[in-house]
């Protein structure tokens, strides 16, 4: 199950990881009282001044994962959890959760605005960013104020991050907890909730490709059981790659500016002594971002390189894309005792998307609804800390193009955290699914269903409450489904699992000024789901189905270090080592189209790496602020080569009709890459002035690549130097701030 054959990578892996887990002595991560509360709330509340007399100023707060159910602190969780805070957000001048991936050992961002992040190694979407399939799960998620992000709500969604309290990732599985679509890991964004005092802020940013953004959020007590917190967001920036055959269309501007409007409001309830509260959030977003594919020399002679920036198709179809997404989130909490909590926590999301083509006129609309309903009770006694709930959920999918696609869900689940021994504690727990899919299309419908139980067991051993040693073991979890493909032919896939094995380790030093965190893993993938595109050789018809082809493994470590030595110095770094292997991936086309192509007729993937997963990633970073109100930050992030998410002949290659094996070589490998990022500004009473520059060196460099094919005498060659995707070059600009 979990019993990894160890190369000598892992073995390295394995040594780095004991490498940082001394037992020498420190203090707590936060010293506690010998009556501590026992329900630490789950998102602050509020800015609190700090004096110099006060002891917590030259240590690092205690860190209260909000994302964990069981409210659990750094030290208390076996997960591996990146974690960006609102400090660190403003100070590096972070815009969306994207920014914040770059400071997290092995988290990636989306290669562009139609894929999705990656988790130690696993693509939110799809191993094969190409052949994403709408009838599949997403393999991770992102929680905003808990309301679970929609497939393109993650693409385009309310990602922003003004007026967030905290980005955390927690890599793994997280079905236990989190439920559906958590199999790689899940993402959560928690804004700012409203307080009882008066507040407001407001920004207005300026850079270069003609970047403007304006953004203001106002705090109004409405008495001393009421507030509301609201907030506005509008941006717009131009593409910094060149369109110079698409001028004249008329959808021009939309296509090569990327345009976001956010609101939010939140309205808490909360009567003073009173253990009932409840909170309602709504947001809306409005989100068009531009995209940054490139020509290589091998598309069209008169590109030199990919640095060139420059996109030379002139073709009237190619697609805008733009999102219209409401979101409400009502949260009711009942402190039944000193020890007991209740929460019911209610969700609807809505997200339209709506492709058009350059030249004005309408490809389709795609419609996504979901409706969810959690009502959970926590524990937190002497004899340990538990939580059990019930969850469900309704997501119905439709579109234009006559697809609709409906997919119900209900669960049971539950974790206690228990101590048995002096030291030691049992952790345990599970969640037991049932959900039902079903497909329909104008050719016909299908429909699957299925019941899962996904168990999680381990221990954890305090040498001190700042200093822990943990093992867990779960199952991860991506429900199956059905579809119907372009020949009217239903089909169907199982769910995919993993064992997943983490050893976690915690340690405070220097009187708690220098925190560590550091996690190994293993996970063991079997009937892993994967999309191929056929053809008919009669009717030449190309049509995609989903199969469970694909078993893998993967294992790594990550270490992530905060380090405030003094009150006005803080820094920070993570390491990433991640390795990822396709163990048993095989599959055939027919022997008539393969020999047409110079290609054989079966495909073998065992030893690919999964696309998008460097084996290394560094991150490094400090802010300093001085006492006249001077105060620079900066971040360098290292991750070495990787592959493309191309596993199959692309659809722009020449031969995307079929899935043909694209070798894991050159056409596809991305360069190592160092990028540097640098803020630096001015505070004084109400006023902050910011001066920032991302990619400070002005890197050229590409984050994904897609090749082209030639048949040639030996049969199919991909070429390179074809498609790709390219970073941003250097950007910069200044941003003022007032707050009253």
């Amino acid at each position: 199950m979990c019993d990894p054959q160890l190369s000598g990578k892992a073995s390295f892996f394995l040594a780095v990881f004991l490498l940082v887990a001394p037992t020498g002595s420190g203090e707590a991560w936060a010293e506690p009282a010998s009556e501590p509360d026992l329900f630490v709330p789950l998102a602050p509340t509020g800015e609190e001044e700090l004096t110099a007399d006060d002891e917590s100023v030259s240590t690092l707060d205690e860190t209260v994962i909000q994302a964990s159910k069981l409210d659990a602190t750094l030290p208390q969780t076996g997960t591996s959890v990146g974690r960006v805070d609102a400090d660190r957000i403003e100070n590096h001048q972070l815009r969306d959760v994207n920014d914040a991936y770059r400071m997290m050992a092995n988290v990636r961002a989306p290669q562009g605005p139609d894929g999705g992040f990656v988790i130690r190694g696993v693509n939110s979407e799809s191993p094969d960013a190409e052949n994403a399939s709408g009838v599949q799960s997403q393999l991770s998620s992102i929680f905003v104020d808990g309301v679970a992000l929609t497939q393109q709500g993650v693409r385009r969604g309310q990602t922003g991050v003004w007026d967030v309290a905290s980005v955390e990732v927690l890599r793994g599985p997280q079905s236990t907890q989190q439920g559906r679509n958590t199999l790689a890991g899940a993402v959560h964004l928690r804004t700012l909730d409203p307080v009882f005092n008066w507040d407001g802020a407001s920004r207005i940013t300026w850079g270069n490709f003609n970047r403007k953004e304006v953004s203001a959020m106002l705090n109004v007590p409405v008495n001393q059981a009421v507030a509301m917190r609201f907030t506005a967001e509008r941006a717009e920036e131009e593409s910094f790659v060149n369109y110079p055959l698409m001028r004249n269309f008329p959808r021009f501007e939309d296509y090569r500016t990327s345009d976001t409007l956010q609101l939010r409001g939140k309205i808490l309830v909360a009567p003073p002594h009173s253990p009932l509260s409840s909170k309602l959030t709504w947001s809306y977003v409005e989100r068009s971002p531009f995209r940054t594919g490139v020509f290589g020399p091998n598309a069209d002679r008169r590109v030199g390189s990919f640095e060139d920036f420059v996109w030379l198709s002139a073709s009237p179809n190619q697609q805008v894309r733009d999102v219209q997404n409401h979101s409400l989130a009502w949260e009711n909490t009942h402190e039944i005792s000193d020890s007991m909590r209740a929460t019911a926590l209610t969700t609807y999301t809505r997200t339209l998307l709506g492709v058009t083509e350059i030249d004005g006129g309408s490809i389709r609309e795609d419609l996504e609804q979901d409706l969810t309903q959690e009502v959970r009770v926590n524990w937190d006694d002497s004899w340990g800390r538990a939580v059990l709930g019930i969850y469900g959920s309704t997501l119905r999918a439709e579109t234009t193009a006559g697809f609709e696609r409906n997919r119900n869900n209900l669960a049971l689940f539950g974790e206690a955290d228990v101590p048995v021994l002096e030291d030691w504690f049992v952790i345990g727990g599970g969640r037991v699914s049932y959900e039902e899919f079903d497909f329909s299309a104008f050719a016909g419908g299908s429909d699957s269903e299925e019941t899962v139980f996904l168990p999680k067991a381990g221990i954890r051993y305090e040498l001190r409450p700042d200093h822990t040693l943990g093992f867990t073991v779960q199952r991860g979890y991506q429900s199956g489904g059905a579809g119907i493909d372009t020949d009217g032919a239903d089909f169907s896939f199982d769910p995919s699992f993993t064992w997943h094995c983490e050893l976690a380790y915690r340690n405070a030093f220097l009187g708690g000024k220098l925190n560590v965190a550091a996690n190994a893993f293993y996970s063991n993938w079997k009937d892993q789901q994967v999309v191929l595109r056929t053809m008919n050789p009669t009717t030449f018809q190309i049509s995609e189905r989903v199969i469970n082809a694909a078993g893998s493994s993967l294992y790594g470590a990550e270490l992530e270090v905060d380090f405030q030595p003094i009150d006005t110095l803080q820094l920070f770094g993570s390491i990433g080592l991640l390795s990822t292997r396709y163990d048993d991936f095989k599959f055939g086309i027919d022997p008539t189209i393969a020999s047409g192509l110079g290609v054989p007729s079966s495909f073998d993937y065992k030893g690919y790496d999964f696309p998008q997963s460097p084996e290394l990633n560094v991150s490094l970073g400090f802010q300093w602020t001085h006492q006249s109100g001077f105060f620079v930050a900066a971040d360098a992030a290292y991750n070495s080569s990787y592959f493309s998410p191309v596993l199959f002949a692309p659809l722009g290659s020449g031969v995307g009709g079929i899935s043909v094996q694209v070798p894991q070589d050159e056409v596809v490998e991305i360069d190592p890459l160092l990028t540097v990022n640098l803020t630096a500004g001015l505070e004084s009473g109400n006023w902050k002035f910011t001066v920032f520059v991302a990619n400070l060196f002005d890197e050229r460099y590409l984050i994904g690549k897609s090749p082209g094919a030639r048949q040639t005498p030996s049969g199919l060659t991909f070429i390179d130097d074809f498609l790709a995707s390219a970073g941003a070059p250097r950007t910069y600009g200044t941003a003022l701030e007032f707050r009253f």
